[in-house]
Order: C-alpha cells, then sequence, then structure tokens
C-alpha cells in the first residue's frame, strides 16, 4: 500500500496560502490560459485532477492510502494557483467565463489581475 506522510499534505497547503495570498479575490469563472507558464500549470492542474479521480477506486479497496487522495486534491489546488500567480507575475490578462445571454452566443474576457 502506498504511504503519503500528513505533513506533505500540509506543506502544499501552506504553499497554497503563500502564494493564494498574493492573489485578488475570484468572482468569476477563469479559463485556462494566460501565458504558456500558466497554460502549462493549468494543464499539469487536469493531469492530477485525472490521477486522483484514478486513485478512487484504489482507496475504496484499500489499495491506496486514503491520504495519497489529500495529496492530489491539495497538489492540484495548488496547480491553480500557481497558474493565476504565474499569470499575474508575467502580467498576462486572465480569461474569464462570462455566463452567455443565450445559448448561441456565448462569451468570455480578458480580465487582468
Amino acid at each position: 500500500m502506498t504511504h503519503v506522510d500528513t505533513h506533505m499534505v500540509e506543506w502544499i497547503h501552506a504553499e497554497i496560502d503563500r502564494f493564494g495570498d498574493q492573489l485578488p479575490p475570484l468572482r468569476q469563472f477563469i479559463l485556462s490560459g494566460g501565458g504558456t507558464t500558466s497554460a502549462h500549470l493549468q494543464y499539469a492542474r487536469a493531469v492530477c485532477r485525472r490521477a486522483e479521480r484514478s486513485l478512487v477506486p484504489l482507496v475504496r479497496d484499500e489499495d491506496a492510502d486514503p491520504q495519497a487522495m489529500k495529496f492530489l486534491n491539495r497538489m492540484s489546488d495548488l496547480l491553480f494557483v500557481l497558474g493565476r500567480y504565474s499569470c499575474m507575475k508575467t502580467k498576462h490578462d486572465e480569461l474569464t467565463y462570462l455566463r452567455p445571454d443565450t445559448f448561441v452566443n456565448q462569451k468570455w474576457e480578458r480580465k487582468k489581475l
């Protein structure tokens, strides 16, 4: 069985706070993008989420440590925050989703951090 140290999860949580505290609060849904580094971090987040979903049956069958789920969940959150942080530091606009008035006219807009 795999084992994930709780200190690893706590460290990631602290990093989320450290970088997240430097960012403006979210008021809208953010789409991936905002420069190459930010896009790569958002892609890594998607891969991390996929790994988290793949781990569910292993944890359910007690073949994996439940802490591994917490680790992947927090790592995914950290990658999201780092993507936003990278966007801010490289002075790229964030692409934010605007709910369409109709299903025909889906819209989004760029917004500076």
